[in-house]
């Protein structure tokens, strides 16, 4: 029998069939802000993410075995990325944006607004929603004159009655952290505008006793474990909860845009790079900061007793400030 050499050829035998599956776009419920106060002043986006020089705070990926989602805060010299001193410069710009944001307006009763979604949302702050402060824009000066008519509002019975407290621009100093000798200020000094001091410089310092250093706190809530042990926290969905921070924010940013991990996911095949998590001016953050029940330092021939006073500020406050980036 001849063998015929054959010629390699290609057919399309014309049948088709659906394959349909189901994809779970990475998110994480946002936890809904209560009490809050917009904040007037912005916070720079490059804090938090600097495309030009592609650099972010916060870096996630897909683990080798498409397990799920780990992030951690961008270290210097992290995976794939000249992450080289960015999150010292980030941990500045933080605190100097929130430093900002704390020493100005603060409309504690604002009226409708739209929210990243489009929807018209009208925030009112205890206790300045009380109807005896009837304005739709009620604007304070900065969070310190926020703290005290919160307390004045409770133990005597409005906002504005401060004129029993003797200490008013001396407490609103403190809560704002402008005493020459607090950390933050004190790090402000360090180089010209402008410079990216390094983030110890004002972590590390203690502030004036009379200081609520609330800048440099926030900050450290977020960041200065991290920098203090020397190496970024690394979290993914089997990790425990108390280093899952990072990774909640992730899936808050993502689970709200999907778009923000275009050609910045990683898997098994490509573990050279990690993605960075993206902000953009006019997105929104928030920061939490709860007003607890207050110190009375009374004269000496006080009749009320100051632990009496300081009751009547029965439960505290828990002010989440709306952030616009800029």
């Amino acid at each position: 029998m001849t063998t015929v050499a054959h010629t390699p050829i290609e057919v399309n035998l014309n049948v088709e069939i659906n394959a349909n599956g189901t994809l779970e776009i990475l998110g994480e419920p946002l936890r809904t802000p209560s009490n809050v106060i917009v904040a007037t002043e912005t916070l720079a986006a490059a804090a938090l993410y600097e495309p030009a020089a592609d650099c972010a705070l916060i870096e996630f990926w897909e683990d080798a075995a498409l397990n799920g989602i780990k992030a951690q805060l961008a270290d210097d010299g992290g995976v794939g990325a000249p992450f080289a001193a960015f999150y010292k410069k980030s941990a500045k710009r933080i605190a100097e944006g929130l430093q900002a944001i704390l020493v100005g307006e603060m409309d504690v009763k604002k009226g409708a607004m739209n929210n990243a979604y489009g929807t018209s949302v009208s925030y009112s702050a205890s206790p300045f929603s009380a109807a005896m402060y009837n304005s739709n824009s009620h604007l304070m000066e900065n969070f310190g004159r926020v703290a005290l008519g919160c307390y004045a509002h409770y133990i005597f019975g409005h906002a504005q009655a401060t004129a029993a407290i003797t200490n008013d621009v001396e407490f609103m100093r403190g809560m704002l952290s402008l005493d020459g000798s607090d950390a933050y200020t004190h790090a402000a000094k360090v180089g010209d505008a402008g410079s990216e001091d390094p983030a110890a410089d004002w972590i590390a310092l203690a502030g004036s006793a009379s200081d609520a250093d609330l800048a440099r706190r926030l900050v450290g809530a977020l960041l200065a474990a991290n920098l203090a042990a020397g190496a970024p926290v690394v979290s993914d969905q089997t990790e425990a909860a108390a280093s899952t921070k990072v990774v909640d924010i992730v899936k808050q940013v993502i689970g709200r845009d999907a778009s923000r991990a275009t050609d910045e996911d990683n898997n098994k095949y490509d573990v050279n790079k990690h993605g960075l998590l993206r902000f953009y001016a006019g997105d929104v953050v928030y920061v939490n900061i709860k007003l607890v029940k207050p110190v009375v330092n009374g004269s000496a021939g006080q009749q009320v007793a100051d632990a009496t006073l300081e009751d009547l500020y029965a439960s505290e406050e828990n002010y989440s400030i709306r952030i616009t980036l800029a």
